[in-house]
């Protein structure tokens, strides 16, 4: 669960996903412009519309750009996890408090 908003996740990954929208975190940069996104299909059609990029070319790039598994940025570091786990919690706690 968000501990911004509420809204529930099936997984951490989508709610690792969905708190970049909170912290302002685009990790995915445009190769020409100033375009900056939280996800990865996002940039690919941006470049494909905007700066008419093939998929072939925009894969290669974006490895080189994103040398990390599968053009990925890089995890968020331990500290930060912990740190969003934490606030997680806190926000389930809260939430059952007020319940009861």
């Amino acid at each position: 669960m968000c501990g911004e908003c509420g809204h529930e996740f099936s997984s951490y990954s989508v709610l690792r996903r969905h708190q970049m929208i909170h912290t302002g975190e685009n990790p995915y940069k445009c190769f020409y412009c100033t375009f900056a996104t939280n996800r990865r299909e996002r940039l690919q059609h941006h470049c494909v519309e905007k700066h008419e990029m093939d998929a072939e070319e925009f894969r290669v790039k974006c490895n080189q750009e994103y040398p990390s598994k599968r053009g990925r940025p890089k995890k968020l570091d331990s500290e930060k996890k912990k740190n969003m786990a934490r606030m997680a919690r806190e926000q389930a706690k809260k939430e059952m408090e007020e319940r009861k």
